[in-house]
């Protein structure tokens, strides 16, 4: 780069600007580094969709390495309106706005961005994003502005003979943002009619300009495909142009195209150098639950023990007692006491008020004594030797992650609630992208020779299935919020983060995940039909687990229509079991999968042959007597190593993932830990090698018993009204196989 001007793009389109560009962010940045730019701008049209991905990739690589001297540039290529953005109507938007690059170069002016933005979906959506000059001057406090290329107010006035205009335009955009706007050259057949106008301007007004190439394809063999397609498309010459000026230029391509005009590339220094190093994630940011003088942590915990001696008396017993304060330690310590009570809210209004049925809890919720002490989960960790760290790991700090199951109907009564009770503003779902697989020239970052590699192209946007975001204030004081299309109605639109459900937590907002669950409609709608053809009133949340008719149902295969047990495998192995204990039914569910299946065999032996049941260490039947000898699930491996070897719960979840992720290293530390402290608790050392030893070969297959035990629930209530009320569950589940 001697003798010839630094440069960095400002004019940079990704593949979120869905349909218009083909640039993944990672290959852009990439090639930027290995060309010596030290920085770059992401500028998507009308949305902010892959800013949080460039924030990270750029972190990322400054982690890795620290001396990596490149800053990224939060930005937006906004369509403002001729006039106001709410006026703008269906029959003249393609016509109804110019282009305008907007950059943050501070928090201040990220968050006037994200404002922007957020207020051309909500206010100003009309087949596309507005926004207009009042919002430019309520918001305009820490944003540089760039006037755009053809589509920017500046050049289509300039464009139409207007110069009176244009420079009026220029001057305004000058009295707004000052010094921090600039005017934008770019070279191609149609810009150079406007250039020399545009240079003028900046030197009557002293406004900078810019060079940029308005960036949609990262290289020449990506150009030279995307004009190939081009020239299918009817011939279009012009297109094919467009494509390959639109190429990631790099900065010698770049001194090239502005040798007469040097300023221009210099000038995208002057914008970098007025980016300041600013952070955009933040620690969780939930609302405070509590309206009273009273706190979150407080109510909680008060909450929790008036439950908690409902269900199980008062004087509570001494196990739970101690099991509920270590829980609510982790939960009020870590600052989770408003996630608790936002879903035990919203789930017990659900069931109470709403007539909308839940499940008895998923995943590893259903291992914490509070959540089934609030009503959040409907089975008893006690009873079923559920662990609370396989839910929340003090040692691990991250929100927890409570899903819930609704019914499909009620699902929507639910979330109107919920905007309902925190404010519409305060809630939204979530952005999906969808891709689609393609072939993709690349380059590798030390070189621009290119290379074929797998990829995939944003396609379009939908709404997250079941992840929502709660906040104490308005979302888009911290996200972008963008509106789609309703699935389920689509005449209205959504309030969507702009930021997609991997990295939304990243950004303090918390997501709440509210599944619609197929099952629990047909349990409903099952119940329904039973109450108006027989007129009883079935509760299945107290319905005996140990019913007879529901078991014979059971050893006799006849669970076509049922959850989980329905299908032909699990009919055969219903049959050799001949499971008489819920306990039994846990287990078929958690051995009936790849990696397991041996087990299963063995499983079923040991139940019909008592004298095949050994325990390596007499202790271990404690917690080996319901699965007959056998190590299942991943709790069963937890309690064994705090019983066997006195590990505390925080270890034991440290062995279960490193068993499940096959963590060698991380194996290879417990080991001499749980042999040593084992011997010292009198067992020989050829046991507990044993012991290890079926660990390491079993635990990646140990399932998770609190989500199985909660979706056996489930499966014995579909099975329970089959032998019962066959009539009334036909009706509803006859032409559902195996749901």
């Amino acid at each position: 780069m001697s003798n010839q001007q630094l440069f960095i793009h400002l004019d940079v389109h990704t593949q979120y600007s869905i349909q218009e560009s083909k640039a993944s962010i990672q290959r852009l940045v990439d090639k930027a580094i290995a060309d010596g730019m030290r920085g770059m701008a992401v500028t998507d049209r009308g949305n902010m969709f892959g800013i949080k991905e460039f924030f990270n990739y750029v972190k990322n690589l400054k982690h890795k390495n620290p001396e990596l001297d490149f800053t990224p540039i939060l930005g937006c290529e906004i369509c403002c309106a001729h006039n106001s953005m709410k006026s703008v109507t269906e029959d003249d938007t393609s016509n109804a706005g110019w282009s305008l690059i907007l950059l943050a170069k501070n928090e201040v002016g990220y968050h006037n961005l994200v404002k922007i933005v957020s207020h051309a979906w909500i206010d100003g959506f009309h087949h596309r994003p507005y926004t207009d000059h009042t919002e430019l001057e309520k918001y305009n406090e820490g944003i540089i502005a760039c006037s755009s290329g053809l589509d920017g107010e500046v050049v289509d006035y300039i464009l139409k003979g207007h110069l009176n205009k244009a420079e009026a335009s220029a001057l305004w955009f000058k009295q707004v943002f000052g010094d921090d706007f600039y005017l934008e050259l770019q070279r191609n057949e149609v810009t150079q009619q406007v250039n020399e106008e545009l240079i003028q301007f900046a030197h009557k007004h002293n406004i900078k300009i810019v060079g940029t190439s308005n960036i949609h394809v990262v290289d020449k063999v990506e150009a030279k495909t995307s004009c190939a397609l081009a020239n299918s498309d009817n011939g279009n010459n012009s297109k094919r142009k467009w494509w390959f000026m639109t190429r990631f230029m790099t900065q010698s391509e770049m001194n090239e195209l502005f040798a007469d005009i040097p300023e221009a590339l210099a000038n995208t220094i002057d914008v970098l150098s007025k980016i300041e190093n600013y952070d955009i994630d933040n620690a969780p940011i939930l609302p405070t639950f509590t309206t009273s003088a009273e706190s979150d942590d407080s109510y909680l915990v008060r909450l929790t023990y008036e439950r908690a001696k409902a269900i199980y008396g008062d004087p509570l017993p001494e196990n739970i007692a101690e099991r509920l304060e270590r829980e609510l330690h982790v939960i009020v310590s870590m600052g989770y006491s408003s996630y608790f009570l936002i879903v035990q809210d919203y789930v017990n209004m659900a069931c109470n008020e709403l007539d909308v049925w839940v499940g008895p809890g998923r995943g590893s919720t259903a291992g914490s004594l509070v959540n089934y002490c609030l009503g959040i989960t409907r089975i008893d960790p006690i009873k079923y030797d559920l662990l609370f760290e396989r839910f929340i790991n003090s040692n691990h700090i991250c929100l927890p992650d409570i899903d819930v199951d609704f019914d499909e109907d009620g699902r929507s009564k639910v979330l109107q609630y919920i905007a309902n009770k925190y404010g519409a503003e305060n809630v939204a779902h979530i952005i999906t992208f969808n891709t689609s697989p393609v072939e993709n020239p690349q380059h590798s970052t030390n070189s621009f020779e290119p290379v074929k590699k797998s990829d995939s192209q944003i396609v379009g946007t939908d709404v997250h299935a079941c992840g929502i975001v709660i906040c104490g204030d308005p979302i888009e004081n911290h996200v972008p919020i963008a509106t789609l299309e309703d699935p389920q109605h689509p005449d209205k639109r959504l309030r969507c983060t702009q930021y997609d459900g991997c990295v939304i937590e990243e950004t303090g907002l918390v997501k709440f995940d509210l599944l619609p669950f197929e099952t629990l409609t047909m349990l409903k709608e099952t119940v329904k039909n039973i109450k108006a053809s027989r007129g009883i009133d079935v509760d299945l949340d107290n319905i005996d687990l140990q019913d007879a008719e529901t078991f014979k149902l059971y050893c006799e295969g006849r669970t076509d229509g049922t959850f989980l047990f329905g299908s032909e495998g699990m009919q055969k192995y219903l049959q050799e079991l001949q499971p008489n204990t819920f306990e039994d039914l846990i287990a078929l569910h958690s051995l009936y999968r790849p990696g397991s299946m041996d087990y299963l065999t063995d499983f079923i032996d040991r139940k019909h042959n008592s004298e095949s049941i050994d325990y390596e260490i007499p202790v271990m039947e404690k917690y080996l007597k319901n699965t007959y000898g056998l190590t299942i699930y991943q709790e069963q491996i937890m309690l064994l190593s705090q019983i066997l070897a006195n590990f505390t719960s925080d270890e034991s979840e440290n062995l279960r993932k490193a068993l499940g992720r096959k963590n060698e290293d991380k194996l290879q530390q417990l080991k001499p830990k749980f042999i040593e402290q084992g011997r010292m608790n009198g067992h020989s050392q050829d046991s507990l090698e044993r012991i290890w030893a079926n660990w390491e070969e079993y635990g990646p297959y140990a399932f998770n018993k609190s989500h199985a035990t909660c979706y056996t629930l489930l499966a014995f209530q579909t099975a329970y009204l089959k032998a019962h009320y066959p009539a009334e569950f036909s009706r509803v589940f006859k032409s559902r196989d195996n749901i």
